[in-house]
């Protein structure tokens, strides 16, 4: 006889399982009573499964009113009762490839099959409102919704306004036929461009949408949305004896089905399809969040039956869930390289839309309180496609009863504990380059590629100088030192060397350059741009004051004060200051104004003789800017042939409407000397940053009399130069001791003859120059010679397609040039393979 004792059976929390099922059935009445879901799918279907469990194993504390003993809500009372006679059933959901292959080993089992040998329709799981119509003698004669699977609401009139729902079918029979009415994308997109413009709230997602509008007491509101109806099954008296059989005869009565729909056999032909459909989602018309595997052979279907609320024969395989629940366990803040506070919530990590999620930003202080996210919230993440996550809010009836309290920006930066203001909806630290964080994103930004350009001086070699001790500013980045750079790890002498060199290298770079390198929050590449070309000199921009700024075109307020109080602070605007008198950087040619100063053109359609980049050009040229999309701010829209939507739109809004020729006549009708060079003007940049370093390479050059002749030659050969274009000409052989000759649209060429190679020099030349060479190989060879790490289609420039070549052409430079038939003489002459012209076959 055994001593042990029986185990107590673990009793079921009745409480704690009506404060579930009271959840689900308000969640359950938002759905489908309301058509305002207060939770996403998921966190539905996640409590739904708690609840089934608990009565799985504890049947006898079920309640009657559990949402899982019905399909959806009750019908609303504005609307008429419609008995379905057959249940409208829902589907069980298979929510990843493993539940996927246990539905298709189940009904296997139970059609006694080998699991690869069962058929299955695929079909889209539409996104919309089911829905169930009624046909007698070939016509339409009711329609409802879903409502309790049992007993809907009768929308047989609102449902007749859905254009592609036949009133009549082509066979006289009796039958029920069931399927989703649902709002396509664009449409969805139109209703809510309308809503917005007349000031109304917009729609929430193309399902609320389609239910809304199928269930709206008034017709006329149905017929406006623009609904359609998609079947996919079918009642009725000696019907199709297949799921595929059904859905062409419903094809052939006139009925929209699924377009993807196909047949497919085994637990791999579901994991194959869902897949396919996976991929296509983001390309169909309509919303869809899953894909529907139905058993192919209706006598099948009928061995397998059903249960209480659903077919045993079909599944749901739903797609990653684009929206789930997960608590927020922490609100962190991080410091960004201009200063700027960012809040950041650390997540209980949380499965979504494909990725596992634990960190979403929360941008500013002004969207905590916008969405209302305290620490411990249960919030709603939301990710689709490639978006990044974000917060869509949180779920405040999860709160506690005792609150929780708001969460406050810190007045302390968390980095260095230096003060911190809020400038409008940003809070930013004020210790500059004194804030560890902002010491590390600073220097870096710095030296990044489109601002200072120092080759090497990535972010782990600015941290690996901090923490050494060897750096604290950015004007400590010049005077460091071979020896003190050769100490690091990883470093040797001529790494050393290698970084020293690029760094001094820096400079003389342009105004514009320098401007965006200091990292003033609101002046990007196009600001720092503006800036050089209106101030010309560092000194006359730190003397500007705020209204000289707001003055100019595209700079506003915030761009203003945010300049002004840069150069105002005393710890960064010091540096500034310093490191403008160590760089120098290169002056640029102040602009003078144009005709199209301040005014926005749109230039759309093709033009008769003037390609996009060139009409943009003059544009500029005359002080406009050349805009994408027509606005009220349009000044005048420039159109040419097979002009579309930008055109129209210039109409509507009454803006000015000009052809090519409008614009020719106001470029040959300004003087020269009040047009804006902005070839002139970039060429004197590049000239300047070399002036501003001499080398022994720029040392060697001698200067061609006889420009001219030269810059016919290279144009006629079809080279980039002059004619409006920008680009500086290097023609240049590729042995171990190049010869160039270089040529820019200023009118000036020099010829090359260097006595040694020097790296930093022709790694500029190929970032900045239209290199010629014999082939791609030869280019790419120079690169690697000057330490270059060029992609193959960038170190030939951009306006000319050249032949490829996996070898060295061994073309030497008196060759490239009879080859373009060129002489240092200042005569051209033409060279084999060129006809009259001077066109050379190379081009």
């Amino acid at each position: 006889m055994s001593n042990k004792q029986p185990t107590a059976q673990m009793q079921p929390d009745i409480a704690a399982y009506n404060l579930k099922v009271d959840q689900l059935c308000r969640w359950s009445d938002a759905y489908y009573i309301h058509d305002a879901p207060s939770v996403p799918d998921a966190v539905y279907d996640q409590l739904f499964r708690e609840v089934q469990a608990i009565e799985a194993d504890n049947p006898a504390i079920a309640r009657l009113d559990s949402p899982t003993r019905r399909v959806g809500g009750a019908p609303v009372k504005a609307f008429l009762p419609m008995d379905h006679g057959t249940p409208m059933l829902s589907l069980d959901n298979a929510l990843n490839a493993e539940e996927a292959n246990g539905f298709a080993l189940r009904t296997a089992a139970a059609l006694g099959k080998d699991p690869e040998d069962v058929r299955y329709t695929l079909e889209a799981k539409f996104d919309g409102a089911s829905c169930s119509l009624v046909y007698e003698n070939g016509l339409l004669v009711q329609a409802g919704t879903r409502g309790d699977g049992m007993v809907g609401e009768d929308v047989t009139t609102q449902v007749r306004t859905i254009r592609n729902v036949p009133l009549a079918l082509r066979d006289k029979v009796s039958c029920k036929v069931r399927g989703e009415v649902l709002m396509t994308k664009a449409q969805f997109e139109k209703i809510n461009a309308e809503r917005e413009a007349s000031g109304e709230k917009k729609l929430v997602n193309t399902r609320n949408a389609a239910a809304g509008s199928l269930r709206s007491l008034d017709p006329k509101v149905t017929a406006k949305r623009g609904l359609t109806f998609k079947a996919y099954s079918l009642l009725m008296e000696d019907g199709p004896s297949s799921q595929e059989g059904t859905l062409a005869w419903l094809k052939s009565q006139g009925f929209d089905i699924c377009d993807e729909t196909s047949v497919v056999q085994g637990a791999s032909g579901i994991q194959a399809g869902f897949e396919r459909m996976a991929a296509l989602r983001a390309s169909l018309p309509y919303d869809i969040d899953g894909v529907v595997f139905k058993v192919l052979d209706q006598a099948d279907q009928d061995t397998l039956g059903f249960t209480s609320r659903l077919p045993k024969w079909a599944i749901a395989y739903k797609f990653p869930a684009e929206e789930q629940a997960t608590t927020v366990e922490a609100i962190d803040v991080q410091v960004g390289r201009t200063g700027v506070l960012t809040p950041v919530a650390r997540l209980r990590p949380i499965f979504v839309g494909g990725v596992t999620v634990t960190n979403v930003t929360l941008h500013n202080q002004d969207q905590v309180r916008l969405k209302d996210i305290r620490v411990g919230d249960t919030v709603i993440v939301r990710r689709a496609g490639d978006v990044i996550p974000e917060i869509a809010g949180s779920i405040k009836e999860n709160r506690p009863s005792e609150g929780l309290p708001e969460w406050e920006m810190p007045h302390l930066c968390p980095s260095c504990g230096a003060q911190v203001i809020k400038v409008k909806s940003s809070h930013i630290c004020t210790g500059g380059v004194s804030c560890p964080d902002q010491k590390l994103y600073r220097i870096t930004h710095y030296g990044s590629r489109g601002c200072m350009d120092i080759d090497g001086l990535g972010e782990s070699r600015v941290e690996q100088l901090i923490e050494a001790g060897l750096i604290s500013t950015i004007s400590d980045l010049y005077a460091l030192t071979v020896d003190q750079v050769a100490q690091l790890e990883g470093m040797g002498l001529r790494s050393a060397q290698n970084l020293i060199t690029a760094i001094a290298g820096s400079k003389g770079r342009g105004l514009s350059q320098f401007l965006a390198a200091l990292g003033i929050e609101e002046v990007g590449s196009s600001t720092a741009k503006l800036l050089a070309q209106q101030f010309g000199t560092f000194d006359a921009l730190l003397a500007a004051t705020e209204a000289d700024l707001v003055a100019l075109r595209d700079v506003g307020p915030a761009t203003a004060a945010s300049v002004i109080a840069a150069f105002a602070d005393p710890h960064f605007g010091q540096e500034c200051r310093k490191l403008a008198a160590i760089v120098q950087p290169a002056a640029v040619a102040k602009v003078s104004e144009g005709p199209l100063t301040g005014k926005t053109v749109v230039l759309t359609g093709t033009l008769p003789s003037l390609s996009r980049d060139e009409a943009k050009a003059i544009i500029e040229s005359l002080g406009g800017k050349a805009a994408g999309s027509v606005s009220k701010r349009t000044f005048a829209v420039v159109a040419g042939a097979e002009a579309g939507g930008k055109l129209a739109a210039a109409i509507e809004l009454g803006i000015p409407v000009h052809d090519e020729a409008w614009l020719l006549a106001m470029d040959a009708e300004t003087p020269k000397e009040d047009k804006i060079d902005h070839s002139k003007i970039e060429a004197e940049e590049v000239m300047s940053k070399i002036e501003a370093s001499p080398r022994p390479t720029w040392d060697s050059r001698i200067e061609i009399k006889d420009a001219g002749t030269i810059i016919d030659a290279m144009t006629k050969a079809g080279l980039p130069i002059g004619g409006g274009k920008t680009e500086i000409v290097c023609i240049v052989s590729v042995g171990e001791l190049p010869e160039a000759l270089v040529a820019t649209p200023t009118g000036i060429a020099y010829h090359f003859r260097p006595v040694e190679f020097e790296p930093d020099f022709w790694s500029f030349a190929v970032g900045n120059y239209y290199l010629v060479t014999g082939c791609n190989a030869d280019r790419l060879h120079l690169a690697k010679q000057a330490g270059v790490d060029l992609d193959a289609t960038k170190v030939s420039g951009r306006h000319l397609a050249r032949t490829k070549s996996d070898e060295l052409s061994k073309m030497g430079f008196d060759d490239m040039l009879r080859a373009l038939g060129i002489t240092l003489q200042g005569k051209t002459q033409p060279a084999a393979g060129q006809d009259a012209s001077g066109q050379g076959s190379l081009f």
